[in-house]
């Protein structure tokens, strides 16, 4: 078995790199899963990555999740219709949110609470192809992995493996520290 270092949650922790985009801005609309929530995403993209946090992992019930980080944190998340339905988590320790849907439970939107973006999930962005395609393009695929230390299983893609979050040290596919 691994042994995990348990490293407590720090929102300075999440100071952002240039390697975790190759967006400049965003502009795109979305919506929760029973269409009671809908919302613009505006901004600068500071990330657009596959998370193995823990923190991320356990809210979601998967590993990894994809998330775009966005700021300013004003425009990065703003609701148009269905403001009343929105329902925001905030952890018991007060440093992490995340925003959802009260009525089909669609996760929308996250982040440390005193940071200046949001974390928006692609999955819930108007892209459409058709009945059932929704496949993302090119621009918003991930480009990184982030926190792969917390991996739950090795992922032998391309994708540049951070061991945390931002310029931490890189890993190979299987985690072995590689720079």
């Amino acid at each position: 078995a691994r042994l995990i270092q348990r490293i407590p949650f720090d929102p300075f922790h999440y100071l952002i790199s240039p390697h975790l985009s190759c967006m400049a801005t965003i502009d795109e609309k979305g919506y929760c899963s029973c269409g009671a929530i809908e919302f613009s995403c505006k901004g600068d993209v500071k990330f657009n990555a596959l998370c193995h946090c823990k923190l991320c992992s356990r809210f979601a019930g998967v590993s990894p999740i994809h998330i775009v980080g966005v700021s300013p944190k004003a425009t990065a998340f703003e609701i148009t219709k269905g403001a009343d339905k929105l329902k925001t988590f905030i952890t018991p320790n007060g440093k992490f949110s995340i925003d959802s849907c009260s009525e089909c439970s669609a996760r929308l939107a996250q982040g440390p609470t005193g940071a200046d973006f949001r974390a928006i999930f692609p999955v819930v962005f108007h892209i459409e192809q058709g009945e059932r395609g929704c496949l993302l393009r090119e621009d918003l695929k991930p480009k990184v992995h982030m926190n792969y230390e917390n991996r739950l299983y090795d992922h032998a893609d391309d994708l540049t493996k951070f061991k945390e979050f931002g310029s931490s040290p890189k890993m190979d596919n299987s985690g072995k520290i590689i720079e």
